[in-house]
């Protein structure tokens, strides 16, 4: 089946370079502009006549997203479900949420998080290993209901957050890439192939931006 993977629009923190985690802002107007223009080539491109599932972020910034691009299918004659993903969440930065680098430049906890290369986790936050655990189960508790549901979408759309992408596509996305290889732009992401057994695995990776 095919696979997306999709960073959610920019929001006023994301403009500002900010660590947008637990806060749950809205999208820019600018970010709705850009959506509402690129809403009917995306589905004529990766959805047009496809069974589809879409999974999403339970933040509002991926909820918009995700009605932005995909509102109204079921309506149209699409085959199309949709479930929201709790742990598809956005890492939780602790100490540094909603701080922008600069204002976090010289603070001993931040330069340790920049010397482990993000290996330590945020000062009352989670670690990438935690964030990549509850990421990779959750994906693989969505695919296990495809099994159990007896039946598959073509096309499997995930709307969620650069941390979320970063995490799936290292454990899973063949060939073997490092986390920091997968960062990709608001309203960009990646496509490919899912193969479910015996571990998921996406092949036939290209990059993919709607802005």
């Amino acid at each position: 089946m095919n696979i997306i993977l999709l960073r959610h629009g920019a929001t006023r923190g994301n403009e500002e370079h900010r660590y947008v985690g637990a806060t749950d802002e809205a999208l820019t107007p600018e970010s709705v502009r850009k959506l509402a223009a690129a809403a009917g080539g995306f589905r004529a491109r990766f959805l047009c006549g496809r069974p589809v599932l879409l999974l999403v972020s339970p933040m509002k910034r991926c909820r918009q997203t995700a009605e932005l691009l995909t509102g109204g299918l079921a309506a149209d004659g699409y085959s199309f479900a949709a479930r929201v993903v709790p742990d598809f969440r956005e890492t939780d930065f602790g100490a540094f949420e909603y701080k922008t680098f600069a204002q976090l430049d010289g603070n001993p906890e931040y330069q340790r998080f920049i010397d482990s290369d993000g290996e330590t986790p945020f000062p009352g936050g989670e670690s990438r290993g935690e964030v990549q655990e509850r990421v990779t189960r959750a994906f693989r508790e969505e695919l296990g209901k495809l099994s159990t549901a007896g039946g598959s979408p073509d096309t499997i759309v995930v709307i969620c957050h650069g941390g979320t992408i970063m995490s799936l596509m290292e454990r899973f996305a063949v060939p073997h890439r490092p986390f920091y290889d997968w960062q990709c732009a608001n309203l960009a992401g990646f496509s490919g192939r899912l193969a479910l057994l015996p571990e998921p695995r996406i092949t036939e990776v290209k990059p993919l931006t709607l802005a």
